[in-house]
């Protein structure tokens, strides 16, 4: 249990980083002048857009303001283990495995089922890339051959794919 516990603490800290990654995208479609929009952080990005409304093209704000709710619940674990000293521990219930981030100072575990806690991710990162890439290839005019092309659209990676069979009900994508 304790190699999956690590590969859960990575898979939470690698999806952190696919999210700064989307901001950089976004941050060149953000607004009129090129410079202007964060592209450090995806957390940076949204606060920015946040405080700049009148900025942010309109085609991107409202993915930014409802879309990125994941992210910052993934941050949250992530900055859990990172800096403030938890571990991710995996228990077997009999029936599924469930994650406990163990607080350093706390020793109240809040356990959650692993598979679709992290399926639930995936999609949800999935499904705001695809409606991000949607607006940035609105805003952005692309050659025809590069629209919807699998590295502007919908990044299909087969492993985080797999994991949809562990959860119900994935988030639509705006078309």
């Amino acid at each position: 249990m304790v190699v999956a516990g690590t590969l859960a603490e990575a898979f939470l800290v690698s999806v952190r980083c696919a999210w700064d990654a989307l901001a950089m995208g976004l941050a060149v479609a953000a607004c009129g002048k090129n410079g202007q929009a964060p592209d450090d952080s995806m957390r940076a990005l949204l606060n920015w857009a946040k405080k700049n409304q009148r900025r942010v093209h309109t085609r991107l704000m409202p993915i930014l303001e409802s879309d990125a709710g994941w992210f910052w619940s993934v941050r949250t674990f992530r900055d859990d283990l990172i800096h403030h000293g938890s571990h991710a521990f995996i228990f077997w219930n009999g029936e599924e495995f469930l994650l406990s981030l163990l607080a350093r100072f706390d020793g109240s575990p809040n356990m959650e089922p692993l598979l679709p806690l992290m399926a639930s991710i995936s999609e949800h990162l999935l499904a705001f890339a695809h409606s991000a890439s949607e607006a940035v290839q609105d805003i952005i005019p692309l050659p025809p051959e590069r629209r919807r092309s699998m590295v502007l659209h919908s990044p299909f990676v087969p492993y985080l794919n797999s994991l949809r069979k562990y959860w119900a009900s994935p988030p639509a994508t705006r078309e």
